[in-house]
């Protein structure tokens, strides 16, 4: 089942943050995601910390987008999974 969550249900914490050499942004790569309503906390790793795309010759947009996979309890039960999550905005301001 899905439930509509809004901004005030949730909270993200940056757990770890990775410098691109390339580009110089500064990703939060991983969280501590916790949803109190649900008694859900997780954790979300990647995989691999440099998961950067640098598109100068298409949209022109460098983003961080990857796998990362998720552990924690929720209402006192490990779980676990595996996701994809896409960070924008970290190389600063969008350029014409």
């Amino acid at each position: 089942t899905t439930k509509h969550l809004q901004a005030k249900d949730f909270k993200l914490t940056p757990l770890k943050y990775w410098k691109s050499e390339k580009s110089g942004a500064n990703y939060p790569v991983a969280w501590e995601i916790s949803v109190p309503s649900e008694q859900l906390t997780l954790k979300s790793l990647p995989f691999l910390d440099n998961q950067e795309l640098i598109t100068n010759k298409s949209t022109r947009v460098t983003y961080w987008e990857g796998a990362s996979e998720f552990k924690g309890e929720k209402k006192g039960k490990p779980v676990s999974g595996k996701g994809y999550i896409e960070l924008t905005g970290y190389d600063g301001i969008l350029r014409e």
